[in-house]
């Protein structure tokens, strides 16, 4: 074989080798690219937020931001004056309402339990905001008694009319609720109208228990949406809402799941007198119930969606691994050929150059 021939066969080859060297650069290179996309899609990959606006409805949303937003902020001292105005109960021996929720801010996340029982005081204070107004206009009448409570075993009977309850003066239901939050203790004096004769009874707790405005046992007449939730009763609902709701969501989810909902509660009871069905001519209120039960319903198809997507991602970049490997195999191989290619070029130059020498 002539030694132009040879030349250009190594030449050739040598070029062969160094075209296979690069295509297997480019297929490393984009499984690198893809495995980087891979990466950056399972990093972004979130649980969707179920959204307050979307419980309401974004028209509904809207009507109410811009109607809160009209509200005017209340004087603290014209405030005051005018709940005293309205109140039945003598301002000056009314007891103080419980201390309402504190706002954390906003983008705050708490832990699981805090942010569960931040949530119920968020509820606690919205159910009770609404049905103030017709607490403070009932008057506190026995309606019922709960056989076997504190308040059958004093001599409560129904049709008493509870005239003060450890000397606080009552005018209504709101009033009562009121004067347990002021003075709680296992024992507690009351005053009652029956039959046209006023009569004075004890309510002792058997076991020692605080009471509190729904464990005593008394029954009032109050129209189905009206309730007031008391410190313990949040207390209460909180740990049975975790105990019903949580246990169904990932450990790893419950905090988020709960901080959702707080963020959802704060919401609600911002808006508070605003939340009633604005498309029915006679107001009906939302109910913190509804909300919980469609928040945990959206969280579970979120986090459902959330692990499909994952679990798509996760096989992607199995697949994109596999591609890689066989990248890098490939990349071996050609520089192997393309290291034999080079070596053969440069032997067969040195070869010629001695025998032109």
């Amino acid at each position: 074989m002539s030694t132009e021939v040879k030349k250009t066969v190594h030449g050739w080859f040598l070029g062969f080798a160094s075209l296979l060297l690069a295509i297997a650069l480019g297929v490393l290179f984009s499984a690198a690219s893809d495995l980087t996309d891979a990466s950056m899609q399972f990093n972004a990959l979130t649980v969707k937020q179920p959204r307050f606006a979307d419980f309401v409805g974004p028209q509904r949303y809207d009507m109410l931001m811009k109607k809160a937003t009209k509200r005017p902020a209340a004087n603290p001292a014209q405030k005051a004056n005018t709940e005293a105005a309205k109140s039945p109960i003598d301002p000056a021996k009314a007891p103080p309402e419980p201390p309402k929720a504190a706002n954390p801010p906003a983008d705050q996340p708490l832990a699981l339990d805090a942010a569960i029982q931040r949530t119920f005081e968020f509820f606690s204070e919205y159910e009770n905001k609404l049905s103030k107004p017709s607490l403070q206009i009932i008057k506190p009448v026995v309606a019922a008694i709960e056989t076997g409570s504190p308040a059958e075993q004093s001599g409560i009977k129904v049709g008493d009319t509870i005239l003060t309850v450890g000397g606080t003066k009552l005018e209504s239901v709101m009033g009562f609720y009121l004067a347990l939050s002021d003075k709680p203790s296992p024992e507690l004096s009351l005053r009652v109208l029956r039959d046209k004769r006023e009569l004075n009874i004890i309510l002792r707790s058997p076991k020692g228990i605080i009471f509190h405005g729904n464990n005593t046992g008394i029954k009032f007449a109050l129209p189905e949406d009206v309730f007031y939730i008391t410190e313990q009763d949040a207390k209460r609902l909180a740990e049975q809402y975790k105990n019903d709701f949580m246990s169904t969501i990932p450990a790893d989810w419950r905090a988020d799941a709960a901080n959702n909902l707080m963020q959802m509660a704060r919401q609600l009871n911002n808006l508070g007198t605003e939340m009633v069905d604005l498309n029915n001519a006679k107001p009906i209120r939302i109910k913190s119930s509804d909300l919980i039960a469609w928040q945990h319903k959206r969280w579970s198809e979120s986090l459902e969606d959330y692990f499909s997507q994952r679990r798509l991602l996760e096989n992607k970049v199995i697949e994109i691994l596999g591609s890689f490997g066989d990248a890098i195999s490939g990349l071996v191989a050609a520089l192997l050929f393309f290291g034999i290619a080079l070596l053969s070029f440069l032997y067969n130059r040195s070869f010629r150059h001695k025998s032109t020498a």
